[in-house]
């Protein structure tokens, strides 16, 4: 999680004494919505790239929750901490402004979105087959394979990522090399 906090930025992220500041997003209004829980709606940073030269916009954000939250992921696999329980759903409005709804009121949300999981942001580009199926290509690990869905009639198939392509200040960097403990290089 550490290293990962690097490389993958969120909506917001935490400040000096657990100040919720922006990150991907500049500002947020949060309303009540028609279902007794809020309407998070999230103004996008603009002009960001991803590692691999991909815009940041609401469509990647779209995507990565689309993935994140397919089937029963949010409450098996990214359930903990709430924003996976309580996300009932969430669309562009435009191509910087994303929308959440939560399902019921829950106070520590955005303090939850500012935490490295469930919510990080991956390039469009690293979905395997583009990501266009969070059902049958999801990008979760591949070791949790195939994921019994209770509430859709389809199983999320974990197919994981082609690349590791965040907007954080440190790009991944594939080494062929490898060092060992006693400082000896290896190709």
């Amino acid at each position: 999680f550490f290293s990962s906090n690097w490389v993958y930025e969120g909506l917001v992220t935490y400040g000096q004494g657990g100040q919720i500041l922006p990150s991907l997003a500049t500002s947020w209004t949060i309303e009540e919505n028609n279902m007794g829980g809020d309407a998070f709606t999230f103004t996008l940073r603009e002009d960001v790239r991803f590692h691999d030269g991909t815009p940041w916009d609401c469509a990647a954000a779209k995507m990565n929750f689309d993935h994140l939250f397919a089937g029963e992921l949010g409450s098996t696999k990214h359930g903990w901490y709430g924003v996976g329980e309580y996300t009932d759903n969430w669309y562009c409005n435009g191509d910087m402004e994303f929308v959440i709804n939560t399902s019921q009121k829950h106070g520590p949300y955005l303090q939850e979105l500012a935490l490295i999981r469930p919510a990080r942001f991956i390039s469009p580009a690293a979905f395997v087959d583009g990501g266009a199926d969070p059902i049958k290509a999801n990008s979760c690990q591949l070791a949790w394979g195939v994921i019994d869905g209770t509430e859709v009639s389809e199983d999320v198939v974990c197919a994981g990522i082609t690349g590791i392509y965040g907007t954080g200040p440190f790009a991944f960097e594939s080494k062929d090399t490898v060092i060992d403990g006693a400082g000896d290089t290896y190709d």
